[in-house]
């Protein structure tokens, strides 16, 4: 928990001082933007996250589902625009989710609600995961297409509608699966 929760602060600043530096310092100062905001949010957690973490099973919801975007939005950039690594996100957030629940002093109905919950959320985040990762596959298709082809060593060139057929299928077995695998991770959280 400490990593997942103490990670946030300097990964966002990192990235905030790198995004906001670009096109206003030299390019050779922008890696200096981003460590700082490296360091000032490694500083922010060596002050406040030991805190934060006392109550680690009673944080506001709102809060955990904005740990989860950042967390998807995140994955979603460093797999380059493949939403299949977003599986992660959501296998954790179900963990966490199954873990919370003896911590809350929910009743039986009251945890299926919330694990079923958990599930839809991390379902509609992945859905739009997966309508980004469509958009930017369809915005240059035979750009997608060489790329796929050259990954795959296919035989055969890859149509766009080709490509329309695997967006889709794999968005709806990836959103299916998101709301599956996270309920699961939290019931065996839990029974754990």
């Amino acid at each position: 928990m400490t990593l997942i929760f103490g990670s946030v602060l300097p990964i966002l600043l990192f990235l905030a001082g790198w995004w906001s530096s670009i096109g206003l310092v030299p390019e050779h100062l922008i890696f200096v933007f981003a460590s700082i905001g490296f360091g000032l949010g490694i500083v922010i957690d060596i002050v406040f996250l030991r805190k934060w973490l006392k109550d680690i099973y009673s944080i506001n919801p709102i809060v955990l589902v904005l740990v989860f975007l950042f967390y998807s939005i995140c994955t979603l950039g460093f797999f380059m625009g493949v939403p299949l690594f977003n599986l992660i996100p959501g296998a954790i957030a179900g963990i966490y989710m199954g873990r919370r629940l003896p911590h809350t002093a929910t009743n039986a109905q009251d945890g299926e609600r919330i694990i079923k919950d958990t599930g839809m959320t991390t379902a509609i985040v992945m859905l739009m995961i997966c309508a980004c990762s469509a958009f930017l596959a369809l915005k240059d298709p035979m750009d997608t297409a060489l790329n796929l082809e050259g990954m795959f060593n296919t035989s055969f060139s890859i149509t766009t509608e080709m490509l329309i057929a695997v967006i889709v299928i794999g968005g709806i077995f990836l959103v299916t699966f998101q709301y599956w695998l996270t309920k699961r991770a939290a019931l065996r959280a839990y029974e754990y």
